[in-house]
């Protein structure tokens, strides 16, 4: 094997380890997800009927500085929504942390997927920090993501809300193929260059 030839294969796996796809992170598909804006930017917010106490606090969170409260304490939710662009037939992670170990047994915190609820968490449920609730849903075209809570002696809180696809896509499907065939190019070059020098 020449020299020559020894440096084109060299040169050849170089780009084939550059080139080869790998699994792209996937994007969360939630605007404002921990509320480190300081407000509700990206969800739509719906005030419970009467005694509406919800806000983004500084006062606790699971990352970051902030999370996002309820604390109503007149029998009524108040509400956060977000409808996000979710493909029909894929499936999604949601995901989102919960601290209820300020609310002295008097929670009452509902999380929706798509109009169906995913978590209720009752005055009877264990108080818990900041504990991770994970699902893995099905998407049937745009979704919309509610949570909904109210809470008679204090606060339960939201924070690192998550919908990421659980499909894997690579940075480029046809990055080995592609490699592969110039690979076999620059080896045939230096073959038919081998082949005129002698």
């Amino acid at each position: 094997m020449t020299t020559h030839f020894k440096r084109v294969l060299t040169a050849g796996f170089a780009l084939l380890l550059a080139a080869s796809p790998s699994p792209t992170h996937a994007q969360n598909l939630v605007q404002n997800p921990s509320f480190e804006t300081g407000d509700f930017t990206g969800w739509t917010t719906t005030p419970a009927v009467s005694d509406s106490l919800f806000a983004v606090y500084n006062i606790t969170a699971h990352s970051g500085s902030r999370s996002a409260g309820f604390g109503a304490p007149g029998g009524f939710d108040d509400m956060i929504s977000q409808t996000l662009p979710t493909v029909n037939g894929e499936q999604y992670l949601f995901s989102f942390w919960v601290d209820n170990s300020h609310s002295f047994g008097g929670t009452s915190f509902t999380a929706d997927w798509g109009g169906s609820p995913v978590l209720t968490l009752t005055p009877a449920s264990p108080q818990t920090s900041w504990t991770q609730y994970e699902f893995t849903e099905t998407a049937t075209g745009p979704t919309t993501i509610d949570f909904a809570g109210q809470n008679l002696f204090g606060y339960v809180y939201l924070d690192q809300v998550s919908v990421t696809s659980t499909t894997t896509v690579p940075d480029s499907a046809l990055g080995t193929p592609l490699v592969a065939l110039v690979l076999f190019g620059l080896c045939a070059m230096s073959r038919v260059r081998q082949f005129r020098a002698a």
